[in-house]
């Protein structure tokens, strides 16, 4: 039995719910009582409600409830792994230098706006396949081309300013993402670049790094992350204390433009706030329809655990209140 996300082990189990709400109409609707042990005989019904012998009944039949449905097994279905390449690929090149620290988007940095947006981005595309760049002075393989799209979101979370020297390093980072993409055999493969500075490290002019992009039919997607005023930027002074004042921080767009003519479509993506970061990756998302017809690995996860501590829990209540009304009545 499947529902949705949701599926059962031994779904036959469920029919015992039947009789179990049945009963429950009977004592909570109905408004009959037990006289003596449960289900031993019914009595007329009283004028006055009994709240504690209801409230007791209740607990009981939530006890049996969750001991059925834990009883069923079922899964949960946690994420799902493509095990054929057909998918899109793409690899993420983030640039980390510290201007990313900038104060633009909000009260967060650049940096944990922009990883905020690409986790959203992988987690509805679990059927492709990604990889990591960063890079700042140089470039690092941060995460190898996988479908583990979990893996991939963990260690984007990872990710700080500051990691590597200070720098620029787009074309360097470019070549590198080439170098994952280029014998993938999905549907597409694509490089999704965003920066906030102007290329002023590497040995690899990023020019060069788009033609070959173009080579290997890897289409680039060059975005340019915050606003051409002055931004508010955290500084520390000699005593370790954090303050804000306003700079401006110069970016390439026409480097980044020359890049989208030769290695992507041609579009000029410029994200001045957290909104347009959001719309552009949704543009890319629409550009990049999921392929669904995939062979695929489906990982489960047991609920069953926790749905039969309920049913103590309830259970446990249940005689509890049982022995107070024994207590009471003697």
């Amino acid at each position: 039995m499947n529902m949705g996300n949701i599926k059962f082990e031994n779904p036959f189990l469920l029919l015992f719910l039947i009789p179990t709400f049945i009963l429950g109409y009977i004592i909570l609707v109905k408004g009959f009582v037990f006289d003596g042990y449960p289900l031993s005989s019914f009595t007329n019904k009283p004028k006055k409600i009994n709240i504690v012998k209801y409230l007791k009944y209740l607990i009981f039949l939530l006890s049996v409830f969750f001991l059925i449905l834990g009883s069923s097994t079922p899964l949960y279905l946690s994420y799902k792994i493509p095990i054929e390449e057909k998918g899109h690929s793409f690899i993420i090149c983030l640039d980390i230098s510290s201007t990313m620290k900038a104060l633009d988007f909000g009260t967060q940095d650049r940096l944990s706006k922009a990883k905020e947006v690409i986790s959203e981005f992988i987690k509805n595309r679990q059927l492709d396949f990604f990889g990591i760049i960063i890079f700042a002075k140089y470039a690092i393989p941060y995460v190898p081309l996988t479908s583990d799209t979990l893996f991939v979101q963990k260690k984007l979370n990872e990710i700080e300013t500051e990691m590597i020297e200070d720098g620029t390093a787009i074309g360097n980072a470019i070549i590198m993402a080439i170098q994952q993409l280029q014998n993938y055999k999905g549907e597409s493969k694509n490089i999704i670049l965003l920066t906030d500075g102007i290329n002023n490290e590497g040995y690899i002019h990023p020019i060069y790094a788009a033609s070959e992009a173009k080579k290997y039919n890897i289409k680039i997607y060059p975005i340019a992350i915050g606003s051409t005023n002055p931004v508010s930027f955290p500084f520390k002074d000699s005593r370790g204390m954090i303050y804000t004042r306003k700079i401006s921080i110069p970016v390439d767009y026409e480097l980044l433009s020359q890049i989208s003519q030769i290695g992507g479509n041609g579009e000029n993506f410029i994200a001045k706030n957290f909104k347009d970061l959001q719309k552009i990756f949704r543009s890319i998302d629409k550009q990049k329809p999921i392929v669904t017809n995939i062979k695929t690995y489906y990982k489960y996860k047991k609920l069953d655990n926790i749905l039969y501590i309920f049913s103590i829990i309830f259970f446990v209540l249940f005689l509890l209140i049982q022995f107070i009304i024994l207590e009471v009545q003697y």
